[in-house]
């Protein structure tokens, strides 16, 4: 992905799987994982995978603070 287009995820609510990868520097494959196993907020709309924003940063610092034992990064 591109440098403008990570700039406008930055700004987007809802964001693509793609998206959220740029966004947190992870493969499509790992995000897959984490959604299949529930732990990444996720909704479909229609077809189509959506993430907000906001759940996916909330989500992301809970998870990098588990992988840290609890200790802010």
């Amino acid at each position: 992905m591109k440098q403008e287009n990570i700039s406008e995820a930055v700004e987007k609510q809802f964001l693509t799987p793609d998206e959220a990868c740029s966004l947190l520097g992870c493969s499509r494959r790992s995000l897959e994982y984490w959604k299949r196993s529930q732990a990444l907020p996720f909704v479909k709309i229609g077809r189509f995978v959506r993430i907000e924003r906001a759940a996916l940063l909330d989500w992301f610092r809970n998870f990098t603070l588990k992988q840290n034992g609890g200790q802010n990064v």
